[in-house]
């Protein structure tokens, strides 16, 4: 049915009259010779990010997140990206956290990103972000 709705579209827009049999090649194996290819398979050694824990806090008028990330160093700080959305919070850490969570707040609203601030607590091993509710 869709088919039909857009090749219609397209004889009336351009007048074209595009023919509604559809045929499928059945006895085309591939075009051209398959040429040997070597594939890589992934090891073991490859890094498994950690899903950190996290609280979160919604009271006065704020919301509060507490992402715990004791083995965040000075070094694995500088590889790592926060986006705080009105919704969600993504984090990823060079070879250590991954986190992609959507925001639990009661007003169903989001957070006012504008005004939101995250900071590392590295003595806490916490990365703690605050946001004001969205009225």
């Amino acid at each position: 049915m869709i088919l039909e709705i857009v090749l219609d579209t397209a004889d009336s827009q351009f007048s074209w009259n595009l023919s509604r049999e559809i045929v499928f090649p059945n006895n085309m194996r591939s075009k051209g010779k398959l040429m040997p290819r070597q594939v890589t398979i992934p090891t073991s050694s490859s890094p498994i990010l950690i899903t950190p824990e996290f609280q979160e806090i919604t009271e006065g008028g704020y919301y509060r997140m507490e992402i715990d990330v004791p083995k965040l160093d000075k070094n694995s700080y500088q590889r790592t990206m926060l986006d705080v959305e009105e919704m969600r919070v993504l984090l990823k850490s060079d070879s250590l956290y991954e986190l992609d969570v959507v925001i639990d707040v009661k007003n169903g609203k989001g957070i006012a990103i504008d005004e939101a601030s995250a900071k590392w607590h590295k003595n806490m091993g916490k990365i703690i972000i605050r946001a004001p509710l969205l009225a």
